[in-house]
């Protein structure tokens, strides 16, 4: 699914600044322990120019970055996508490709 207009993310900073454990029920209604990352986006133009806005940010969970991968394996077979568990490193690669960055889940997946 590509943006409409191209490129989503050209301009966007993306980083994973945190990751924390957290508590929680799975479902089947147990304790569980997980991690949760803090993935933050910035605009580049402003960085550059020496502002620093607040970057705008929200918590992903490991089962989601794991999704959104089998996600763009399946919609971009030809494209080789980096591996997790690195989250770091994933995102860089992924929002840097060309056709990749383009694409509108990886797009929500980093701003809603």
């Amino acid at each position: 699914m590509v943006c409409s207009p191209p490129p989503c993310l050209a301009g966007l900073e993306v980083s994973v600044a945190e990751t924390e454990k957290r508590n929680g029920k799975n479902g089947m209604n147990m304790q569980e322990t997980f991690t949760v990352y803090l993935v933050e986006t910035r605009p580049m133009e402003a960085v550059a120019e020496g502002r620093n806005p607040a970057p705008d940010s929200l918590w992903r969970r490991y089962s989601e970055f794991e999704v959104l991968r089998s996600y763009l394996l399946v919609t971009y077979p030809a494209i080789v996508v980096s591996p997790l568990p690195e989250k770091r490193n994933f995102l860089q690669r992924v929002t840097s490709h060309p056709v990749l960055s383009n694409d509108n889940i990886l797009y929500q997946f980093l701003t809603e």
